[in-house]
C-alpha cells in the first residue's frame, strides 16, 4: 500500500531562497515492513538500488529515506525467511510517501548435496578497463577484495585509506555528513552553487567530480557536494580515486574536474 501525504506549507521567504530550494527539492520515503499477520519484521533490509541507498528497519519494522530526487526508482525489501518484495515508486519534488510492505514467508527447501567446481567469474567490460588502468599506475584503486572485508563500514572510513583525500564536513542544516575533496591548494572563489538549501555556504575546498558506472553524477558547479556516506560499500565492485587532472585518464577529463574525480563501479546485478 502506498500513500502520499499532503505537501507541507512553508512561509514565504526571499526569491533567492525559493529558487535555491526548488533546485534541491527532494522527497521522503517512510514505511513499515510486516508479515502476513501484521507483526513487524525487525531484521528486514530496504534498498533503493539505482540510488545505491540501503537501510535496515527498526524493531517496529519502520524505516525512512530522505533526500530522494525526483524520478521512478525500484525499491527492494528483503528479509531472511521471506520472499523479497520489489516495486517501482515515483517521486516528484517534495513528496512524502508512506508504504506498508507485507512480506510472504519463503518456502524453505534443502537441496541435495552436490559437489561442484564453480566456473570462473565473468569479468564485465567496465572492470576489465578498471584493471587496465590499475596496471598503468596512475590514481588509487580499491578492489572488490578490499571492499568485501569492510562492506559494513561507512564509505568515508574506507576512503580514509587513500592518502591525499580530504573530508569536508557539510553544514548540519544541509544534512551534515562529509563531502569528498583533495588536499590540493590554491584559491577557491565562492560561487552560488555552494549555498545549500537553508542559505548556508559550503566550505571552500577542491571537491572531486563523481562518476557512477562511467556516468558523471556530480561535478564542480552543478549543485551542493553529496554526502559520501549515502553510498553503501557493499554495492561496489571497485573504486578509483584521482586526486588531480594529472592523474585522470583522458576519457574522464572534463570541465569541472580540475580537482580530480572518484569513479564508482557497481557490482553486477546490484545497480538496478
Amino acid at each position: 500500500m502506498v500513500a502520499r501525504l499532503p505537501r507541507a506549507c512553508f512561509p514565504t521567504l526571499s526569491t533567492v531562497f525559493i529558487a535555491t530550494s526548488a533546485a534541491v527539492a527532494q522527497s521522503t520515503l517512510r514505511g513499515v515492513v510486516i508479515d502476513r499477520n501484521g507483526d513487524p519484521i525487525g531484521q528486514a533490509q530496504v534498498v533503493i538500488g539505482k540510488l545505491i541507498l540501503s537501510t535496515g528497519v527498526g524493531r517496529a519494522g519502520d524505516f525512512e529515506f530522505t533526500s530522494i530526487p525526483s524520478g521512478r526508482f525500484v525499491v527492494l525489501r528483503r528479509a531472511i525467511g521471506f520472499e523479497p518484495d520489489r516495486r517501482e515508486i515515483s517521486f516528484n519534488g517534495r513528496d512524502r510517501v508512506l508504504v506498508e510492505i507485507r512480506l510472504k514467508p519463503a518456502a524453505q527447501r534443502l537441496d541435495s548435496l552436490v559437489a561442484k567446481v564453480d566456473a570462473p567469474k565473468a569479468v564485465s567490460p567496465q572492470m576489465r578497463a578498471f584493471e587496465e588502468r590499475r596496471k598503468v599506475g596512475f590514481g588509487r584503486f580499491i578492489t572488490r577484495d578490499q571492499l568485501k572485508v569492510r562492506e559494513n563500514a561507512l564509505l568515508s572510513d574506507v576512503l580514509r585509506m587513500v592518502a591525499g583525500t580530504k573530508f569536508v564536513r557539510r553544514p548540519e542544516v544541509c544534512g551534515g555528513g562529509f563531502a569528498l575533496a583533495t588536499n590540493r591548494g590554491g584559491e577557491f572563489q565562492w560561487q552560488p552553487w555552494m549555498t545549500c538549501c537553508n542559505g548556508v555556504a559550503f566550505p571552500l575546498a577542491c571537491y572531486l567530480t563523481i562518476y557512477l558506472d562511467g556516468v558523471r553524477i556530480w561535478t564542480w558547479g552543478s549543485k551542493e557536494p553529496p554526502r559520501i556516506d549515502e553510498y553503501t560499500v557493499n554495492a561496489f565492485e571497485g573504486i578509483e580515486l584521482y586526486r588531480g587532472p594529472a592523474e585522470l585518464p583522458v576519457e574522464f577529463q572534463s570541465t569541472g574536474s580540475a580537482c580530480g574525480a572518484m569513479l564508482l563501479w557497481s557490482r553486477t546485478g546490484e545497480s538496478n
